[in-house]
């Protein structure tokens, strides 16, 4: 029973080891399912968090386009203001311009640029000066910002004669841009092939220090030359239009706060030369800025970088992979969690069955073991004769070994009880069951209270020793003094029936409790305090 037990607790404990780690590879598994789902929605957000931002570049940098379109649209239409004036009056050219300005809030202002050859300077420069004390025809110094006398031996000038608005403007009156590298460019460019041309990022006088912006430059001609020779002959000067790239920006993105937090560069990017920023606003991030090049543009490439706010574009992309990696581990935990109740209950409720069960397989031995043993002297009843005779009977038939029965009666037990009472009985009859218990002492020997004061021994393979030691029993119990009280004590005697058998398909084991029986009576004819064998004509031979 002992070792049953213990194989049950280690099933158990074994059983209970293996559903806690079904279990814990139920959660692990969705665990690592959760995050591999989380993980490809966060790439399928991010993919198109950028697709959706670099469609946003697109449609900046063409919002760009089209306010740059509406400045050179703008300067056409002053230009061919110019082309049909002979002389073209300042009150003009500034209501043409005042006008244009208004519609076109990213040009900063409006500049004329007539063409003065060496020998008109001194004119040139009277004429302007009865507008405008102390006008000189003057160079751009080194870094673009300031102004300076221009030399006086140059072939031609193409001077600022006006510029509108004039107010804050006033120092570039006379700067001569063929003295400074880039506006040369751009005019030259614009003098040769007949349109407008964007010059390279630059500094303006219109603008702060270290801010920079572009010239937008239209050649305008007397007549419509169509060669590069009749161009370079009929020029009249140029229409300059100053861009503020900023201006432009707050266009673009006028009333968008997401565009207010996102990072923009607008940069010269034309091939040959270096990259040279126009319009930069915001923190850089490389690892996100996704970019736009427009279409040539005035003989420049312009190139439009944004980039979103790191910390708002990681919260954007991150935000649905968060909720379903918060719900999906949830759900894990609910389901693991109501497993993990479940297993306990389950626990519980088999304890309490297995409790339940080893009480009712306690009480059911016990009551098993009531039903087979006599409750005075503790040994097995005639239920438990009749099971085990049967037993032995069966492996004697196969074995072909003798099989015997010692019936035992004590003598004159009436006369015990009535001398000296019941329990007195009780007593020698306890005290004969412990001594046949303590000489019927082979592992195959059972000794049964038969019935009453009859007590039978049944010994499998005997030989004829066991008359032997049925004798020798008898004469221990002659010379036993059973205690009643403490002052008193008697002898018992007992009268015993041998029987051995061979046994055999003609005989049963009620045939040996009869022959068994018969010289137990035998026993008691012939003077009691005996053993007899049983030796009738039925019998079959003795071992």
């Amino acid at each position: 029973m002992l070792q049953l037990d213990r194989l049950e607790v280690s099933g158990r404990i074994n059983r209970l080891m293996y559903s806690r780690k079904v279990l814990l590879l139920l959660a692990v598994c969705g665990s690592l399912i959760t995050a591999v789902v989380a993980v490809w929605i966060y790439r399928i957000e991010s993919r198109a968090l950028s697709q959706q931002f670099y469609e946003q570049v697109e449609d900046r940098a063409l919002s760009l386009a089209r306010e740059l379109d509406a400045g050179v649209e703008a300067l056409y239409t002053l230009g061919e203001v110019i082309r049909f004036v002979d002389s073209l009056p300042a009150l003009v050219f500034d209501d043409v311009a005042e006008a244009t300005l208004v519609r076109n809030p990213g040009l900063l202002a409006f500049e004329w640029l007539p063409r003065v050859g060496a020998g008109q300077l001194q004119a040139y420069e009277a004429q302007q000066q009865r507008y405008h004390a102390g006008f000189k025809v003057q160079h751009f110094a080194r870094d673009g910002e300031g102004v300076i006398l221009a030399p006086r031996d140059l072939p031609e000038y193409f001077p600022v004669t006006y510029v509108t608005p004039l107010n804050g403007n006033e120092s570039a009156l006379g700067a001569d841009f063929l003295s400074e590298g880039e506006r040369r460019n751009a005019l030259l460019q614009a003098w040769h092939s007949g349109e407008f041309s964007l010059s390279s990022p630059l500094k303006l006088l219109q603008m702060e220090s270290g801010a920079r912006g572009a010239l937008l430059v239209l050649p305008v001609y007397f007549g419509r030359p169509t060669s590069q020779a009749e161009r370079q002959q009929a020029l009249k000067g140029f229409v300059v239009a100053a861009v503020d790239m900023r201006r432009v920006v707050s266009r673009i993105v006028a009333n968008n706060t997401i565009d207010a937090s996102y990072y923009m560069r607008i940069e010269d990017v034309t091939a040959g030369t270096k990259p040279v920023p126009l319009y930069v606003r915001g923190a850089r991030a490389n690892h996100l800025e996704q970019y736009v090049e427009l279409a040539t543009f005035g003989g420049r490439t312009l190139r439009v970088t944004m980039a979103p706010n790191a910390v708002q574009y990681w919260l954007n992309s991150v935000y649905f992979p968060m909720v379903v990696a918060f719900a999906g581990g949830l759900m894990v935990l609910l389901v693991c969690g109501y497993l993990y109740l479940l297993q306990r209950r389950g626990m519980v409720i088999g304890e309490h069955v297995r409790r339940q069960t080893q009480a009712l397989r306690e009480a059911n031995f016990r009551l098993e073991t009531l039903s087979v043993t006599d409750p005075l002297t503790g040994l097995s009843n005639r239920r438990a004769f009749d099971d085990y005779l049967d037993q032995e009977w069966q492996r004697a038939v196969r074995d072909k070994t003798p099989l015997s029965i010692l019936l035992v009666d004590v003598d004159h037990f009436k006369k015990i009880n009535d001398q000296y009472g019941h329990p007195a009985g009780d007593a020698c009859l306890r005290e004969l069951a412990q001594r046949l218990r303590e000489h019927f002492k082979r592992p195959a020997d059972r000794v049964v209270r038969f019935g009453g004061e009859e007590f039978a021994v049944v010994m499998p393979g005997t030989d004829p020793r066991a008359m032997t030691q049925a004798d020798r029993f008898r004469e221990v119990m002659e010379k036993t003094l059973i205690k009643l009280t403490e002052s008193e004590s008697i002898v018992v005697t007992i009268s015993a029936g041998l029987a051995t058998v061979v046994p055999d398909a003609g005989l049963t084991p009620r045939d040996l409790i009869k022959f068994a029986d018969e010289a137990m009576y035998q026993a008691k004819r012939g003077g009691r305090n005996r053993i007899e064998c049983y030796s009738g004509q039925d019998a079959h031979e003795l071992a």
